[in-house]
């Protein structure tokens, strides 16, 4: 999964980020994709915090209108304009 393998190189690459991370997701992906990543994540950058939500896919977006998370990764194509989006 290229999601995968992109948020791998992020926390593989990244340098150490201060503060707290902010990741919104939904179910599927928060339930069995994202706890791995997480915990790599947490491994590596031990001093930073880092805060994952659940969210439907609604909430998940106007958290991101909002500037309520850094990140946020659904299963399906985001169509609100406002926002950059990757398949």
């Amino acid at each position: 999964m290229r999601i995968l393998n992109e948020l791998a190189q992020l926390i593989d690459t990244a340098p150490e980020p201060e503060g707290t991370l902010s990741v919104v997701a939904s179910a599927t992906i928060e339930t069995y994709l994202l706890p791995t990543q997480a915990r790599r994540f947490s491994e590596k950058h031990p001093e930073a915090d880092l805060d994952l939500r659940l969210r439907n896919t609604g909430e998940l977006i106007a958290e991101m209108l909002y500037f309520g998370a850094d990140r946020s990764l659904i299963e399906c194509q985001c169509t609100e304009a406002r926002l950059a989006s990757e398949i």
